[in-house]
């Protein structure tokens, strides 16, 4: 029954066949060279399909299946369609559109095949590019008009926010704040001195520029002077730095006011433009991730093979040789015609002769019944138009 099959592929009569036995074997390798042709290509397209359209397996098998059929169909009309010509030219005329249309389908069928051969290489090179591309997106991000605004804006807002948000630490860096509180600082310091000088003064310790005598003489009523007055300057600078802070507060008050405002009024400009930034990278990512079609692998192994050339090499022959297959039905048939006619060839010749007369015969047979029916209808015609002026007539 399988060989029944591929014989019917080729074309083959099995009445004729059978007076030619030993032809048998050439005629079924054609067919199953014409099988294994489509099986490769639907295996292709099974390939092709998974990775442009990212299908599920079974739709992808489906597609690769209908994809091998139409392939079979398509080769075994150009191996049935090539007979024996009289003469080398309309042999070629005849062999040229053959063999063309069998390296295009070649050169469709064999390409998936080459791009999963080298999938991992060609995977680990779209990451690569993927990597570059994001790079050079990220910098064109950066320099893009549209979005060159946020840095400051973010600046702006962040300043903003601080403002409104009365920090503490802003009234302490207020100069006049800053100011006050280094001459406080200054005069408490003096302040400390006084009052360690006056403590040794009144012990009698032996500090430095003290006079080491205990009790309560010309030398610790100075520094009892002299401690008083820096009492005062530190008191006195402590009400120029509270009024400092407290002017500074309702300076900081008022700004916060204002900032809460500008903040209102800039934030949405801000939040718009991060939202599109972010929208853009986001369609862009997501593009990238996908970009692993036919087209993105065809320019991986392009690539690829530039960058070495055993993988070069190794490129084309394994094209070649798929291409090779789906030229082989093809050659095969070219092959047998460029030899002596087969047994089978001459008896099927005869039988087409045959059936050639037979046809002419029947044809002639049919034309000659045609041609007495419609003599026998002009005698009837001319038999009635006589009967009908003889009435007339009477």
């Amino acid at each position: 029954m399988f060989s029944g099959f591929l014989l019917s592929l080729v074309g083959i009569r099995e009445d004729i066949l059978r007076q030619a036995p030993s032809d048998r074997a050439r005629y079924l390798s054609m067919g199953a060279i014409l099988l294994a042709t489509a099986c490769v290509a639907a295996v292709a397209a099974t390939f092709a399909v998974r990775m442009a359209l990212r299908a599920p397996l079974p739709l992808a098998l489906l597609v690769g299946i209908g994809w091998g059929v139409l392939i079979l169909t398509l080769d075994r009309m150009m191996v049935i369609g090539m007979n024996r010509q009289k003469g080398r030219w309309r042999t070629a005329l005849m062999v040229a559109p053959r063999i063309v249309l069998a390296v295009l389908l070649g050169a469709v069928v064999s390409t998936p095949i080459v791009l999963q051969i080298f999938d991992r290489e060609i995977q680990a090179q779209i990451k690569v590019e993927q990597s570059k591309n994001e790079t050079d997106y990220q910098r064109d991000l950066a320099t893009d008009p549209a979005y060159q605004t946020i840095p400051d804006l973010e600046t702006k807002v962040a300043e903003l926010s601080a403002i409104a948000s009365r920090d503490p630490a802003v009234i302490d860096r207020n100069p006049a704040v800053r100011q006050a509180q280094d001459a406080y600082d200054a005069a408490s310091a003096t302040l400390d001195e006084a009052a360690k000088a006056e403590t040794c003064e009144r012990a009698g310790w032996n500090c430095e520029n003290s006079t080491g005598v205990e009790g309560i003489g010309e030398a610790a009523r100075a520094a009892m002077d002299a401690r008083q007055r820096a009492q005062e300057v530190v008191d006195q600078k402590k009400v120029i730095l509270d009024k400092a802070k407290a002017d500074a507060k309702a300076a900081e008050d008022i700004n916060a006011v204002a900032a809460q405002a500008e903040l209102q009024r800039i934030q949405p400009e801000l939040d718009r433009l991060r939202a599109a930034r972010d929208a853009k990278t986001i369609d862009y990512r997501a593009k990238s991730e996908n970009s692993d079609g036919l087209a993105a692998r065809l320019d991986a192994l392009d690539a690829l093979s530039a960058a070495s050339p055993s993988i070069n090499r190794m490129r084309w022959v394994l094209w070649a040789t798929f291409l090779a297959i789906e030229l082989l039905p093809v050659l095969f048939k070219l092959l047998q015609m460029s030899g002596a006619p087969t047994l089978y060839e001459r008896l099927s010749d005869l039988a087409d002769q045959s059936d050639e007369r037979a046809a002419s015969a029947r044809i002639a047979q049919e034309e000659n019944r045609i041609a007495l029916a419609r003599e026998l209808d002009a005698d009837r015609d001319y038999l009635e138009a006589r009967e009908r002026r003889r009435s007339e007539s009477l």
